[in-house]
Formats: structure tokens, C-alpha cells, sequence
């Protein structure tokens, strides 16, 4: 019960069932690390309504099999700083609508290789007021889908503090 960091990335068995587990007996867990697990939405929800949502501060789910329903349920982890949801492909500008509302102490957030957020979803994401660093690799080139030049501009002159990262470089930094 006082483990407060587990890294599970990339042991695939661990499954929706695992992550109900491990909300139920892990409540001082602050870090956990879930990417390329086989864990969906029930797992997600579990997590969200466990004891150990007051103290989870970093959670990775990326490559995990969630979507916008997912990132409703953890509109109640009001504690969460960090979040990595990269390679999520049911990740939508939905979702990240939802966390916006939500998840009020996020301060970075991955959605890098999210296959349908757009400019919408980003700009949602400006509404967090202790976020200052957001991944979005890969920027495309506007369009109906992907992240465009006209995005990151209303970005920055909505929230000049936020350090956008395009892969493993700091593209934008404005101080």
C-alpha cells in the first residue's frame, strides 16, 4: 500500500483487470507508468474512481487502448500533473475537451501521435491554467485533421507561457 512510483511500460499482459488491482490496493501511488499495456476505458475508470486518485500526480497511458470516454472518467483525477497519452488513437479533441474541464493541475501533457486531435483540441487544452508544457508531435499541416501552423499561433497568443515540443525538441518556448 505505500508504493508510490510502479513502471509497468510495455508489459503487455497487464490488462484492465490489472489496473483494477492495483487502484484498489496501491492508494498512495503517484506515478504510474501503464504505456503499451492492454488496458481500455474500464481500466482508466477504475483508476479514476480509486482511493489513489487524491495522490496519482503522473499517469502514462501511452499506446493504451482508450479514448474520449477514458479521459472523462479522468476529469476526476484533480490531483494529476502530468499526463502522457501518445500513440492513443481514439484520443480525440473531445477528450481533450474533457480534461480541460477537468483536470485542473495538469501542467504537461503528451497527445504526440494522437490520431485525430486537431487545433480545436489544442486550444482546449489552453483553458488548463497550470499547464506549461504540451508534446504534439507530429504538427501537420492543418487540414481537417492534425495540429496546423494557425493552431500554434492562436496558441501562443492565448497562453505565451505554454513550451510546445514537436518531437523530442522544444520548437516553441516563449518567455
Amino acid at each position: 500500500r505505500k508504493l508510490r512510483s510502479l513502471n509497468l511500460w510495455h508489459c503487455k499482459m497487464i490488462t484492465d483487470l490489472g489496473v483494477w488491482a492495483l487502484a484498489k490496493y496501491l492508494s498512495a501511488l503517484s506515478q504510474l507508468r501503464l504505456g503499451s499495456c492492454d488496458v481500455s476505458n474500464l481500466g482508466v475508470r477504475d483508476l479514476a474512481e480509486s482511493s489513489c486518485t487524491a495522490s496519482l500526480r503522473g499517469l502514462d497511458l501511452s499506446k493504451c487502448r482508450i479514448s474520449d470516454e477514458g479521459l472523462l472518467y479522468l476529469q476526476k483525477m484533480n490531483s494529476l500533473s502530468q499526463l502522457v497519452l501518445s500513440e492513443c488513437a481514439m484520443v480525440s479533441d473531445v477528450g481533450l475537451k474533457h480534461l480541460s474541464v477537468g483536470c485542473r493541475a495538469l501542467e504537461k501533457v503528451d497527445v504526440s501521435n494522437c490520431g485525430v486531435v486537431t487545433d480545436e483540441g489544442i486550444l482546449a487544452l489552453a483553458a488548463l491554467p497550470r499547464l506549461r508544457h504540451l508534446d504534439l508531435y507530429p504538427a501537420v499541416d492543418g487540414g481537417d485533421h492534425g495540429i496546423g501552423d494557425m493552431g500554434l499561433l492562436k496558441l501562443y497568443q492565448i497562453r505565451p507561457d505554454i513550451k510546445v515540443s514537436l518531437s523530442d525538441r522544444i520548437c516553441l518556448s516563449y518567455s
